[in-house]
C-alpha cells in the first residue's frame, strides 16, 4: 500500500485520512505511519452529514472517535507551504 500511496503523492495526492470511525486503532496508526513517512496530511471522517446523520457531530464519530484540533492547524499549515 505505501508503494501506491507513494505513487499517488507523485501524482498530487497531499493527504489521507488518518482518522475513521471503523479503522481500527491499528488500522488508525498504520495510516497515520503512513501518512507521516510520505509527508502527507492526515484528516479524518465521522461521517457526520447534518440533518443526515444527527447523532454524529463533526470532530465526534461514532464509539470514541475524537479527531483533534491539530488535524486542521497541520492540514493549514501544509497548505501555507504550498
Amino acid at each position: 500500500m505505501i508503494k501506491i500511496l507513494a505513487q499517488l503523492e507523485w501524482n498530487g495526492l497531499t493527504g489521507i485520512e488518518g482518522y475513521y470511525t471503523e479503522y481500527t486503532p491499528e488500522l488508525q496508526e498504520k495510516y497515520q505511519g503512513m501518512a507521516k513517512l510520505l509527508g502527507l496530511a492526515i484528516s479524518g471522517g465521522t461521517d457526520f452529514h447534518a440533518d443526515m446523520k444527527p447523532h454524529i457531530q463533526i470532530g465526534k464519530g461514532l464509539g470514541n472517535l475524537s479527531i483533534p484540533y491539530s488535524v486542521l492547524e497541520n492540514i493549514k499549515a501544509l497548505r501555507n507551504k504550498q
